[in-house]
């Protein structure tokens, strides 16, 4: 069995990621109430243009509001255990991540649904919300890092 240095996920590095996905994910929304905006701007009919600058104000204040209440959200108290520190250990059908509170989740390679690949870390989706953030930096040696990479890309679905 192999066994990773110990990593940790921070808050910051969640809300980037969080961020990042929800704005990937919402980018058109915005730009279709901007574009509303600028359309009933330039009506002569002037509730139109109430309208079309009551939208180009909500166009504008709601992705801050959105970004505030992301922020609030993982920054919580609540949030603590998602951000301890970590150990990843494996073998050829499951991989171990074991925290400092001691308790060791059991995950065979078949429960990965889906993986994202960065520069510098994993996301293994065990469900479309519940993902395990790896950095890639946590093995002791490359060999260790690509037989881990073989493990989760080969062995994801029986």
């Amino acid at each position: 069995m192999t066994t990773s240095k110990p990593y940790r996920f921070t808050a910051k590095e969640y809300f980037r990621l969080a961020l990042k996905t929800t704005l990937l994910r919402a980018w058109w929304l915005y730009a279709i109430i901007l574009i509303l905006a600028a359309v009933n701007i330039l009506s002569k009919d002037p509730v139109i243009r109430v309208i079309g600058y009551f939208l180009l104000i909500f166009g504008c204040i709601w992705p801050i509001v959105s970004v505030l209440i992301l922020r609030y959200r993982i920054f919580s108290k609540d949030n603590d255990n998602l951000f301890l520190e970590r150990t990843l250990s494996f073998d050829q059908e499951h991989f171990f991540i074991t925290d400092t509170s001691g308790v060791e989740n059991k995950i065979p390679y078949s429960r990965i649904i889906k993986i994202k690949e960065s520069k510098t870390f994993w996301l293994l989706y065990l469900a479309k919300y519940n993902f395990i953030y790896l950095p890639k930096n946590i093995f002791s040696t490359e060999q260790e890092r690509e037989q881990f990479k073989k493990n989760i890309n080969t062995l994801k679905k029986d």
